[in-house]
């Protein structure tokens, strides 16, 4: 984390210089290859919070445990699944003194952090992914995502992770969803059915919605 978030390093920088020093590299040639480009200063990696909907949290609180042990599981899986899609579509790089936007090769690093309850000690399971900012261009050289599409895409990931976990959930459960309609005029939500209101809306107003990306400063 110090590495890849705090100092523009690749997380195993300490063994590549190593290695470097140990084949006959000079401190700087082995300090070189290391870093991941330029040292980022402002922004070194976007937290998304992947957070199940509140009928999703109302079940993996008041459950069984092999039934939360199932939910737990699926997050992982369908949270993945979500970056994956991210990776193929959403890789941009700025190249150039005019900061051209290019394609950046597949591939980002990330680091996930589960949490099971909020800062008030309630039920409210959630992962933080922190992205790093550092990835591949091109040439093969390190850059600096360009995060404009993360920002304009949050909600089309959000929609997604929430479709994909309670698809996966009802298969897994037999369970089924109902629409439900928190904000009068808006479109309606998925929501599993036979999980009441009540326990939805507390459950919702817990913490911040899912795929929800906000900067890290270096």
């Amino acid at each position: 984390m110090r590495n890849l978030f705090g100092e523009g390093l690749h997380p195993d920088a300490d063994r590549i210089v190593a290695d470097r020093l140990a084949a006959g590299d000079s401190p700087a040639a082995a300090a070189r290859a290391a870093r991941l480009g330029y040292r980022v200063q402002k922004w070194s990696g976007a937290d998304l919070v992947f957070r199940p909907p509140g009928s999703v949290q109302v079940l993996w609180a008041l459950g069984t445990p092999p039934v939360r042990q199932l939910i737990e599981d699926l997050q992982t899986r369908v949270t993945g699944e979500v970056l994956a899609t991210a990776e193929t579509d959403l890789l941009w790089v700025r190249v150039g003194a005019d900061s051209t936007v290019q394609r950046a090769r597949a591939g980002v690093i990330s680091a996930r952090f589960r949490h099971y309850e909020n800062r008030d000690g309630q039920p409210l399971l959630h992962d933080h992914v922190v992205l790093s900012v550092k990835v591949r261009r091109q040439d093969d050289r390190w850059g600096t995502l360009h995060t404009r599409p993360f920002l304009e895409y949050a909600v089309a990931l959000s929609e997604l992770y929430n479709q994909r976990l309670l698809e996966e959930i009802c298969r897994a459960l037999d369970l089924a969803t109902v629409p439900r309609y928190p904000t009068a005029g808006q479109r309606p939500v998925m929501e599993l059915a036979g999980i009441p209101e009540q326990l939805i809306d507390s459950s919702s107003s817990t913490g911040p919605p899912p795929a929800t990306p906000r900067p890290c400063a270096a």
